[in-house]
């Protein structure tokens, strides 16, 4: 229900750049639950053997660059998740306040 209201209600979920591919939203969350991401560029991200483009979030992030450029994207839902877990992954937990002095 969560992920179902934010892409309700944020303007950017509601034009997706490329086509909705079931094969590579399964392709991509079988490798966020067995790899971490480790950043490449300001655009690109590794997870396993894959490169993904990190940028243009939401509309077109996490689609597949390498090995095979492909003009494909996950659900919205694995978008959302994938996002979370790559801050998590190069930045530890983003949601810590940190205290100022």
């Amino acid at each position: 229900m969560k992920n179902w209201l934010s892409v309700m209600f944020n303007t950017s979920f509601w034009t997706m750049l490329n086509p909705l591919s079931i094969e590579w939203d399964t392709i991509l969350r079988n490798q966020m639950k067995h790899h971490k991401f480790e950043k490449i560029d300001n655009h690109s991200a590794r997870i396993g053997d894959i490169i993904v483009w990190t940028a243009s979030h939401p509309y077109a992030s996490f689609s597949p660059i390498s090995p095979i450029n492909m003009k494909i994207r996950p659900t919205r839902r694995t978008v959302l998740a994938a996002h979370k877990k790559l801050v998590n992954d190069l930045f530890g937990n983003a949601t810590e306040v940190r205290e100022t002095p």
